[in-house]
């Protein structure tokens, strides 16, 4: 083939494609699937939605939805009787963890992860990150039984920062 026809024929098929893609706009905007916003948005004409709720800035870097303050944390620590030794507004967490034996293999059976798995009896992710609701007591204790243990004691916030 010669230059020129090349390149009338590829001009044909670019021109064909637009055209195509135009269609396929003009029927989707016809049948409502576009947000309006997104379509006038182009032309400049809308404003930016407004948020649906109330935002503060907390400590001048954390966003937060606005909400009651809540009760003070003297007033919750003394109610749920979990601060221990720790400042107000923190739980303490005292107990033994299983320690994980040293890793051989990246999905190591014997670790405490995939140990875990094995005993989920209601999962609310299956695929990685995996999450479980809920686990089968006797069969994790059963499993675990002969994995060693460190203690632990710390202090951890009773609800997320901020």
């Amino acid at each position: 083939m010669s230059r020129g026809v090349s390149f009338r024929v590829s001009a044909f098929v670019a021109f064909t494609l637009g055209v195509t893609a135009l269609g396929a706009f003009v029927i989707r905007l016809q049948a409502g699937e576009l947000p309006l916003h997104l379509v006038s948005g182009a032309a400049g004409k809308t404003e930016p939605p407004k948020p649906q709720r109330e935002w503060r800035l907390v400590d001048g870097k954390h966003w937060q939805i606005a909400g009651p303050e809540g009760e003070a944390p003297e007033v919750t620590d003394k109610a749920e009787g979990t601060r221990g030794v720790c400042a107000a507004g923190m739980v303490e967490v005292n107990g033994q963890m299983k320690a994980d034996p040293p890793k051989k293999i990246i999905f190591d059976p014997k670790s405490v992860e995939e140990m875990q798995k094995r005993t989920c009896t209601k999962w609310l992710q299956k695929e990685y990150p995996e999450r479980c609701a809920e686990f089968d007591r006797a069969a994790w204790l059963e499993l675990s039984k002969d994995i060693p243990t460190k203690p632990m004691h710390y202090c951890m916030d009773r609800f997320e920062y901020p």
